[in-house]
This record gives structure tokens, sequence and C-alpha cells, in this order.
């Protein structure tokens, strides 16, 4: 991700650069240009460090440096154009080419403060997740932080473009209906949000193996049901909305005045996909189906001419990809479903009869496998069954994390402690951050320890029978 991080700053420049000699090549050779010794010291500097970043795999190291050291520089002479611009800004009219570099101008300062700002939040947040015991996981971390960064640039927006008189702020942003039909502004996007959630949802739920991501190791080791609701409502009440402000809302009208409609769809859909390439790492179909999500919304605001559409869209799918699984469930199903809705209020030997029957029902319902071996373990009965059927649902997803954890948690059960502390060390090592992982393993190693002591105090209690026979 720093990596990915870095070469969106890179691109950001160097349209930003372009920009800048486009709207006045005089000034520009003037107030922002190094002189050339200066300016070859600066490239092979910087060369030398994105090859040592990358030889040792360090890219975040460059990244932090361009902040710290390059980035300063940087802003001090675009600070110093944009202030020699300003006095010919008010000679130009917004709607001629010279108005659309200007635009594009502020879209660019725009993400250069969002990005600096952006960066005090997440320092901000990891500081105040201390204080915070309710939220201090990952994912706590990861709500506020996009929550905090997605305002950020709303409000950026908004102050960015409020002196233009025309066009207005939400012209800019498209959320405006005009003339436009309902049927299509709203009729359409909805029966396409609901046809992408559906196929979206059928494509993942019928794969007999989950790929681990950086997402669902995150959801899945939060224990924490209030933050899954806050994840949930964020997800399907803010996310839409905010998202498609900032990308087919104010930057899509930047890049098509700037760049054409066509460069304005592909760049914003693949921008879009790749932000969230990091969620859904290594799971090729999810960042397949974010992908073509992210085309399906920017062809949807290019032929409606309003960001409306694809909110609506956008609303939709979120919340179907939500809902549908728990639907499909339900009619392919019921026993876990009902399992699924009712854990807190059945009993013990309900729960084991209902995923009973889901495992009949349903043979490669590898969940089903997990959560009885997990009832098993706690109930700490039938542990030899719970190793089989764990084994089982590893057979079909090897790498999921919660099984993983689960079968660590039978070999501790059946004194294997040496096996369940090795298993759970790799996931503490892959999930440095997870406070329950962590709590796992102490757990297992504390039991070993214990382990230890009584062995030695049974070794002890031998020995004193063996001298008492000899005296």
């Amino acid at each position: 991700m720093p990596l990915t991080i870095f070469w969106i700053i890179i691109l950001i420049l160097y349209f930003d650069i372009k920009v800048l000699k486009q709207l006045d090549a005089s000034i520009f050779q003037e107030k922002f240009t190094f002189p050339p010794t200066q300016r070859i010291l600066f490239i092979i500097l910087s060369s030398l460090l994105v090859l040592l970043s990358l030889l040792k795999g360090r890219g975040i190291i460059f990244l932090f440096f361009c902040i710290l050291f390059i980035f300063p520089v940087y802003l001090l002479r675009r600070f110093r154009m944009v202030q020699a611009l300003e006095k010919i800004r008010d000679n130009i009219a917004s709607q001629t080419r010279q108005g659309d570099l200007f635009l594009a101008l502020d879209a660019f300062t725009v993400l250069i403060i969002w990005l600096m700002g952006s960066l005090l939040i997440v320092f901000f947040i990891q500081g105040m997740m201390k204080s915070l015991p309710n939220l201090n996981s990952e994912l706590g971390e990861l709500i506020l932080t996009a929550l905090f960064s997605s305002t950020w640039m709303v409000i950026l927006i908004y102050f960015s473009v409020r002196k233009y008189v025309q066009p207005t702020f939400l012209t800019i942003i498209g959320l405006k209906k005009g003339d436009r039909s309902w049927w299509k502004v709203t009729f359409v996007p909805t029966v396409l949000g609901i046809f992408c959630a559906y196929w979206s949802s059928l494509i993942l739920m019928t794969r007999h193996v989950q790929p681990s991501t950086p997402l669902s190791q995150i959801i899945e080791g939060t224990n924490s049901s209030i933050l899954l609701v806050m994840f949930l409502g964020i997800a399907i009440l803010i996310a839409p909305l905010l998202e498609e402000i900032i990308f087919r809302g104010y930057f899509f009208y930047v890049l098509k005045r700037f760049k054409g409609q066509t460069f304005a769809i592909i760049f914003i859909a693949s921008i879009f996909a790749i932000l969230h390439f990091d969620q859904y790492w290594g799971d090729q179909t999810a960042i397949f189906i974010v992908t073509v999500l992210g085309f399906t919304l920017t062809l949807l605001r290019a032929w409606t001419g309003t960001t409306i559409a694809s909110v609506i869209t956008h609303y939709v799918y979120n919340t179907g990809v939500t809902i549908i699984p728990i639907i499909m469930i339900m009619f392919v199903n019921p026993p876990y479903f009902e399992y699924y809705i009712s854990y807190n209020q059945l009993a013990h030997e309900q729960k084991e009869k209902l995923l009973l029957e889901s495992i009949e029902r349903q043979t490669d319902l590898v969940e089903a496998y997990n959560d009885l071996a997990w009832l098993y373990t706690e109930d700490g009965k039938n542990l030899e069954k719970a190793l089989h059927l764990i084994d089982k649902a590893l057979l079909y997803d090897p790498q999921r994390y919660t099984f993983l954890d689960t079968k660590a948690e039978v070999l501790y059960k059946l004194g294997r402690l040496d096996e369940a502390i090795e298993i759970e060390r790799q996931l503490v090592k892959k999930n440095p951050r997870n406070e329950y992982l962590k709590n796992q393993l102490k757990k297992f190693a504390d039991g070993f320890v214990e382990s230890d002591h009584k062995q030695l105090e049974k070794i002890d209690g031998g020995i004193k029978e063996i001298e008492m026979h000899l005296n």
C-alpha cells in the first residue's frame, strides 16, 4: 500500500506540474523550476532513494522522505507560482480553456491539502485510540480514518468551489437533477444496483473457498458488535454519498473539462478500483467486482449527466450486498439462518442440532463445520470430533484466519499445546495488531508453562516416592 500511495502522489504531481506550466510558461519558469544543476542533483538523489527503497522492500521509506523533505520544497515553489497566477485569474472567464486549467489547479490543491491533512488525521486517530478502549482495534481505526478523511475531502471541495458564482457547488458535484427524467435518474440506477448486487453476491457466496483479505481479517478479528454495526452503518448510509461526491461528482467534473469525458471515465473508475485493492488484496474475484462496479458507476454518471444516478446505484448496491447473502442463506439453508439469527437465544443443544442439520443440508458449508467445532470446544466435549470438523473446513479453505484459530483452540483443549502455540504464533505474525490473537497466544503460552509446572511436580512426587521406598 505505501508504494501505491507513492505512485498516486507522483501521478498527482505530474498532472499538477503540467497544469501549472500550461497556465503560464513564463511564470512557471521564473517561480517554479529549479536551476539545471539543482535539478540534476535532485533527480539523482530521488532515483537512488527509490531504487534503495524498492531493493529493500521498504517503499514506505521513500514515501516518508517525499512527505518530509521533497514535498515541502515542492509546495513552497508551487505556492509562489499560485500567488503569481492569482493576479491573472480574475481576468479569465470560467468557461474558457484557461478557466478549465484553473479549475484543475484548484482540484490538485484540494488533493495536496487533503493528503497532508489525512496524514495528521491518521496520527491523531492512532494516538486517540489508546483513550478509547471500545474503539481501540484495527476496525475502529479503519472506521474513524475513512470517515474523517472522506469528510475532510468533502469540506475541502466545498471551500474550493464556493468562490465560483457559476457553476454552483451542486452543479460541480453533480447533485442537480435538472430537466432529466426520473426514469433515467432513479428507476434505471435502482434496477442496475439490484442487478449488480445480486450477481456480486451470487458469485461470492457460491464459492467453496472465501479467500482471506486484509478487510475480512480485520472484520473477523473484531469482537465488538458496536464496531460491526458502525461499519455496516457507514458502508450502507454514509460511504456511497461521500464517495460519489468525491469521485464521480467533483473530480469527474474537473477531469471531464480538463481532459475530456473518455479520460475522466477511465481515470476515475481506475483510481476508485485501485483505492479499494488494499482492502480486497488476495481475492482476485472481489477486486474484479469492485473494478467493474467502479466503471459501471462512472459510466452511469456520464450517461445521465448527474451524480444522483450513481449515488442511488451505489446505495442500492451496498445495501444489496449486505442483505442478499442473508436472504440466500435463508432460502438455501434455513437451519443455518436460524442459528445465525437466533444465536444468543439458543441453548447449546439447539445450536448443535441446527448446525448438524445445516451440514446435512449443505455439505460444503464450511462455516457450519467451523461453528460446530468451536461449539464443541467451548463445551469441552467431543474434542476429537471438533478436530475432525475443523480439519474438514480447512480442506476447503486452508488459509481462513478464523478456521486456523479454531483449530488452535481445539488443540489447546486437547493438551497439544505446542501445536496450538505454533498455529497462533503464525497468525499473530501475519496480523501483528490483532489483540484477540495476541490474547489467544498468551493463553496458550501460559497453559504450556502451567503444564510444565505440573509435569515437574509430578516428577518431583515420583522421585520422593522412590526415595521413601529406598529408605
